[in-house]
């Protein structure tokens, strides 16, 4: 899947290939900034997919309790990314021909925190790793109802933990461009300069990641 994000990246890799030379091949290291707005709308397309940016799951085979997560809103804070995204909890039991009887509607907001972390053996993706979950009603005091609380965290965890940015399938396209940009390159050289590219290193600013990509020119 194409994105914003990742395109970001590569036309940073691109603007450093275009004056190389070949005469020996030496690690090179790309600092690249990348705001939060742009990785949002990568998160809306990966795991948003529903009207209004919504996330819905259920809870239960009934279909009678569900959570749904919608708006979701990336940022920094204390070195740590955050999301901030509206949830809306119903919970109740099925009464039969796939009706339900509702017990408690719940809205409220919902914020995470957690970190990104660079993995794949090639190290050539990013992954968000929830660290801590905190839920707040309407009002913004903080939730401390258990049952809405587990059901939140149930599904919550594992779909932020679902975030990934994906740098090899957008670096495998580059193969039928770079014959052109570094003509004097052989396939091999092609193939060992787009396997060479890495993620060093990843720093967490209040307004967007800078990011390290190396790469063996």
């Amino acid at each position: 899947m194409q994105n914003i994000m990742l395109r970001t990246v590569l036309i940073g890799l691109i603007s450093l290939l275009l004056p190389v030379s070949t005469h020996a091949a030496e690690p090179m290291t790309v600092p690249i900034f990348v705001k939060y707005g742009l990785m949002q709308q990568v998160m809306l397309q990966q795991m948003f997919k529903g009207p209004g940016h919504t996330a819905i799951y259920r809870i239960d085979r009934s279909g009678c309790n569900t959570v749904t997560f919608a708006s979701p809103q990336l940022s920094g804070i204390e070195g740590l990314m955050q999301v901030r995204a509206n949830v809306l909890v119903k919970l109740g039991v099925s009464t039969g021909e796939k009706k339900c009887s509702a017990l408690k509607h719940w809205s409220g907001r919902a914020r995470v925190k957690g970190k990104p972390i660079i993995i794949g053996a090639d190290s050539q993706a990013v992954q968000f790793k929830v660290m801590d979950a905190e839920v707040f009603d309407v009002n913004g005091k903080q939730l401390n109802n258990a049952l809405i609380q587990a059901a939140l965290e149930g599904q919550l965890h594992p779909l932020l933990d679902q975030f990934k940015m994906d740098l090899k399938p957008n670096l495998q396209q580059l193969k039928s461009v770079l014959p052109f940009m570094l003509p004097s390159y052989s396939p091999t050289q092609i193939d060992q300069l787009i396997a060479s590219v890495h993620l060093g290193n990843i720093q967490v600013q209040n307004n967007g990641l800078n990011i390290s990509v190396q790469i063996q020119i």
